[in-house]
């Protein structure tokens, strides 16, 4: 009938050593037949390989359920895996850089087209080696390490190319110390060409826990050298285009590794991307929108040389928080840690000016985050009136329903305020030093308590050739006639109130108007609730921003961040 042998061998068990690496078997069965000028054979069993990967790492025991047909004749032969065979692998590295903390499992091969196939007049096999779904637990320089694939996102392959291609799809990886996922990995590895190893990251998705930044796309290359050295160049994006950087890094053969990165401006624009869109992590804050940029560099190391840091570039940044609006803030910051984010004390940024219901001009903050939600000042400083306000130390955290501070103004020039306060008809000549408690829930701001006091005499001069408050009482009358050159000795403004509601401004002064009495000295203690309480509550809501932005939302403004800062510099002019 054609047939020429038939040769059947079961229960092989045995072991032989080629060089470093030891091949056992157990229980193999073999079976072949020959027809014609064809020959089949069928192999079944278990096989076990286990010999040196690199100087450091060791294949311990690979072991594979192997179910194939070979088929040869005519100059070719050919493979054919039955279905997707068990295998089992456990590797050592004995530098402790890389230890796979338990054996890796997965199958190999799938009915269908041949895994391997030789024809004599190639230069090498060609073999097509599909993976089942694995998941690779691992420990990197002391930190876990988990690697997950696919039922069929691993193939390897090799062809009349030089090295052998490893193609992965669909791969995940999580650090989880770190706070560092990745999904999508889709990469393809050539092995032994002109470098021992050559990657080509095609794509992926990386984040960190907690989302302190949007996740960004990657991509880029890397190779391994003949000493094991991986050295790799990436670039990357997100939030629609407004998050793109590049980075490079070095994994070393005996352990640990660095990547240095730098991430290009990113441009906050009213209609544009705003730091919700970047930093996920202050959506549920207190800031409102931000015009300026950001940019900066860095880099994190593992292992003994274990590192991390970055500097921000801050430039022209204004930022709308609710209660006030802090503008064109310029310098840059230094970072300690990622994840929990935060930026050592001591930290500074010029600022070009401050809303916050009173208007504050240039000055500085001096600061550092703690554990991703703590801002903690230890000096602020702002121009205002020709004097300074100086901010206590003070810390307060991100999520928190309530943020105090306390305000000590010096050397004040009442002249220049009252130019502010923009109230008809007055002028005082003077200056003041005081403190001003500050709270701030939500978008309401809360004065309680504060107290300017004067450190010279000066002069008060109000509704003089303007008829003064309409009123037939007597006292008012006497009043307005001293306060239309009232020359004091000691004055005292206290002011306790809120946004929304009513505010007590309480005037003591001490002095004398030369043109009444002949200049019999008086004592003046004034409450006002009129006219002045209406300006000055006025112009602390001119920072109550989270109200009208609520508003311009419920309106559907086409555009509410460009609102935002029109109303902004509105308020300025």
């Amino acid at each position: 009938a054609g047939r020429t042998a038939t040769v059947s061998i079961g229960g092989v068990t045995g072991a032989v050593g080629v060089g470093p690496w030891r091949i056992a078997t157990e229980g193999f069965d073999l079976s072949a037949d020959q027809i014609e000028d064809r020959a089949l054979a069928t192999l079944a069993g278990v096989v076990e390989v286990s010999g040196p990967l690199t100087d450091a790492m060791r294949l311990s025991r690979l072991t594979v359920d192997v179910g194939a047909a070979v088929e040869a004749g005519q100059g070719t032969v050919a493979v054919h895996w039955h279905g997707c065979r068990p295998v089992s692998a456990v590797i050592d590295d004995t530098s402790g850089t890389l230890v796979i903390a338990d054996p890796i499992e997965t199958c190999i091969g799938v009915d269908g087209p041949p895994l391997l196939t030789f024809d004599l007049g190639m230069s090498r096999p060609a073999l097509s080696l599909p993976f089942g779904s694995l998941e690779v637990p691992l420990v990197l320089d002391g930190e876990p390490l988990t690697v997950a694939i696919p039922d069929g996102g691993a193939r390897l392959t090799m062809g009349e190319q030089a090295g052998v291609l490893l193609d992965i799809r669909g791969a995940a990886v999580d650090l989880p110390a770190s706070g560092v996922w990745i999904r999508g990995l889709e990469t393809t590895a050539v092995i032994g060409a002109e470098v021992p190893m050559a990657l080509d990251l095609h794509r992926a998705t990386a984040g960190l826990v907690g989302r302190p930044v949007v996740p960004v796309w990657v991509v880029g290359t890397g190779t391994l050298d003949e000493a094991g050295d991986l050295a790799f160049r990436v670039t990357a994006g997100g939030a629609g285009g407004a998050l793109r950087g590049s980075a490079t890094g070095t994994v070393p053969a005996d352990g640990g590794g660095r990547v240095d990165f730098s991430v290009a401006p990113i441009r906050f624009e009213p209609g544009g991307a705003q730091p919700r869109d970047v930093f996920p992590i202050v959506d549920a804050g207190p800031l409102l929108a931000a015009r300026g940029s950001l940019s900066g560099q860095g880099h994190y190391a593992w292992g003994p040389r274990r590192s991390q840091g970055a500097e921000i570039d801050v430039e022209d940044l204004t930022l709308a928080i609710a209660g006030l609006t802090l503008r064109r803030l310029n310098g840059t910051v230094n970072v300690s840690r990622y994840n929990p984010f935060a930026i050592p004390d001591g930290e500074e940024l010029s600022i070009g000016a401050v809303d916050a219901g009173l208007r504050f001009g240039a000055g500085f903050a001096r600061f550092g985050v703690r554990d991703g939600r703590v801002l903690a000042v230890e000096a602020a400083r702002l121009e205002w009136a020709g004097g300074e306000v100086a901010a206590e130390p003070f810390a307060t955290d991100w999520d928190a329903p309530e943020r105090a501070v306390v305000l000590n103004a010096t050397d004040v020039d009442l002249g220049l305020l009252s130019t502010e306060l923009g109230i008809d008809g007055l002028e005082m000549t003077g200056r003041l030093t005081g403190r001003i408690p500050i709270r701030l829930i939500d978008d309401t701001i809360i004065i309680d308590d504060a107290l300017l006091t004067s450190t010279v005499p000066g002069v008060i001069r109000y509704g003089a050739g303007n008829g003064g408050l309409p009123s037939t009482e007597e006292g008012v009358e006497l009043l307005m006639r001293q306060l239309e050159d009232f020359q004091y000795q000691s004055l005292e403004i206290g002011l306790d109130g809120r946004t929304g509601e009513e505010s007590t401004v309480s005037l003591r002064v001490r002095g004398a108007n030369p043109a009444v009495y002949d200049g019999y000295p008086v004592a003046l203690n004034i409450n006002v609730s009129g006219r002045l309480d209406e300006i000055l509550v006025r112009g602390l809501e001119t920072a109550a921003y989270g109200e009208r932005i609520r508003e311009l939302y419920e309106r559907g403004t086409d555009d509410p961040d460009r609102a935002i800062f029109d109303q902004l510099e509105e308020d300025q002019r």
